[in-house]
């Protein structure tokens, strides 16, 4: 195999030497993108695939009516209940206007010249700006084009990051799954043994996507009876931050195995031994709690005076932030206030229990009891999390003065639970972060006081050189008021956390 492969810096060389690696692919990783995008290389293409699958799946394909006017995407229904879909898409064609801030960083003299652009260039309707996503649970390529609707990028998550960032040309789909939180699956077509030369055909790979069973990867379901703001997706999101709260808070029983939430304002709740028990237990909340649609933001009041120029922080070039070694570590205008709407301006439906969303999860069983080490230092609760795609799993929790930590479940052979040393990583973890603001003299979340409480979280082991690190800052939110709802189940399952009130 043959192909461009830069440099690796020294301090990713370690990433080299890592056993357990797996292989999932058979062509290297850009020779496999280009099976794919060369059979969609104008928008043009990309709604002519998405036509193709519709017409391969049938009666099995969803298409979301809340994005007709935007775009269109397409989902799976059920194998069992055809009024519920699987939660995430298959393939999406977007059209999007992209308004880009654009900042000079230093060429890369060994990256690959652009795509040179065709001398004819195809027009239409369709030729304008967009993106095409192919989706399998949480593996993505998303195809994007440029205002002309030529091919303009190509991005994919899952894969290894370190095979797909400098050895993409070279070597295949690769997995870690040694790593923590494992290394997401690669999109299957991806990975096939029979990639063609030098690509798919549209009604190919339609009846490629068609033969995918998406329901390996993702374990909710949703119901979507009527058009709604931001469709399919924004029942997932609020039914997921509904389910978050209420298995936090022991809502729902250790002995349920499924769970429904509305997807209004997620205050109907079902659960049971089984979907269908759940679905009934849902359908009877329905109608006792009567959920209604998520009330809209209220309209600022009429301006009649002249347009004010937007306030600026400092001048009127980007601020700067540099990292002590003198490296540029990020920019900032100032802040900036995004708005828009979701579906196509779709309405909310009528509030009639014909017309509530719902999605359902299945629930794994969590220990009975919280491991002795653990309890005896104060972890004695047990508490599922859910992800953004309805996988659950758990985490000990212990309360403190101030608030809470969190270990999930899959660190818990490698966190030694004593709480003053593990306070102590987490406190130094944060003073780092604070002190690499502060040194780089950008401002501090920490600082502030407008932000009341603080949800934070750690890595805690390093994939790359499989070893335990003491706690270090990965991510997380402050705020005025903290809400359980934005529990990040993707992320805590393989690290710690802390909840704090800070004033």
């Amino acid at each position: 195999m043959t192909g461009f492969e830069p440099e690796v810096p020294a301090k990713y060389r370690h990433f080299l030497e890592r056993d357990g690696l797996v292989t999932v692919g058979h062509l290297p990783i850009r020779r496999a993108q280009r099976a794919i995008i060369g059979a969609v290389p104008t928008m043009h293409h990309a709604a002519e695939l998405l036509d193709a699958l519709i017409a391969a799946l049938g009666d099995r394909a969803w298409i979301d009516p809340s994005w007709t006017a935007y775009d269109r995407r397409v989902y799976v229904r059920d194998s069992d209940r055809a009024e519920w879909i699987v939660a995430t898409s298959v393939l999406e064609h977007r059209f999007v206007d992209r308004h880009e801030l654009k900042i000079a960083l230093s060429a890369d003299a060994s990256a690959p010249a652009p795509r040179p652009a065709p001398d004819i260039v195809p027009e239409g309707p369709l030729m304008r700006t967009g993106d095409l996503f192919l989706r399998e649970g949480s593996a993505c390529l998303q195809i994007g084009y440029d205002e002309r609707g030529l091919l303009r990028e190509v991005l994919e998550t899952g894969g290894d990051f370190f095979v797909c960032g400098y050895r993409a040309e070279t070597v295949p789909h690769t997995i870690d799954p040694l790593a923590r939180p494992p290394t997401v699956m690669p999109h299957s077509v991806l990975c096939r043994a029979d990639i063609p030369d030098p690509s798919w055909s549209i009604d190919q790979l339609a009846q490629l996507l068609a033969n995918l069973n998406p329901v390996a990867r993702v374990p909710a379901r949703l119901r979507v009876p009527a058009p709604l703001p931001l469709g399919a997706e924004g029942v997932r999101m609020r039914a997921i931050d509904a389910l978050r709260e209420a298995c936090f808070r022991g809502v729902i029983p250790d002995a349920a195995r499924f769970a429904v939430a509305d997807g209004f304002d997620g205050v109907a709740l079902g659960w049971g031994a089984t979907a269908e028990e759940a679905i009934a237990h849902w359908e009877q909340e329905v109608f006792r709690k009567k959920p209604r649609p998520p009330q809209a933001p209220s309209a600022p009041p009429p301006d009649d005076d002249e347009p004010k120029p937007i306030p600026r922080i400092g001048n009127d070039r980007p601020r700067e932030f540099r990292s002590p070694d003198g490296k540029t570590v990020g920019f900032s205008t100032g802040m900036m206030t995004l708005g828009g709407i979701g579906g196509g301006g779709v309405p909310w439906p009528a509030a009639i229990p014909t017309n509530v969303p719902a999605l359902l999860i299945p629930l794994p069983a969590v220990p009975e009891a919280v491991p002795a080490a653990f309890a005896r230092v104060g972890f004695d609760r047990c508490v599922r999390i859910v992800s953004a795609l309805g996988e659950v799993h758990y985490a000990l929790m212990r309360e403190t003065p101030r608030g809470f930590t969190l270990i999930g479940e899959h660190v818990l052979d490698i966190v030694d639970p004593d709480p003053e040393a593990l306070e102590a990583e987490i406190d130094k973890a944060d003073a780092d972060k604070r002190e690499f603001f502060r040194s780089a003299g950008a401002p501090s979340a920490w600082d502030d006081p407008q932000y009341r409480t603080a949800m934070l979280y750690y890595r805690c082991f390093d994939s790359g050189h499989r070893k335990r690190i003491p706690c270090e800052f990965d991510s997380g939110e402050h705020s005025a008021a903290f809400s359980l709802r934005s529990l990040d189940g993707d992320r805590l399952p393989w690290g710690v956390a802390r909840f704090t009130r800070l004033r």
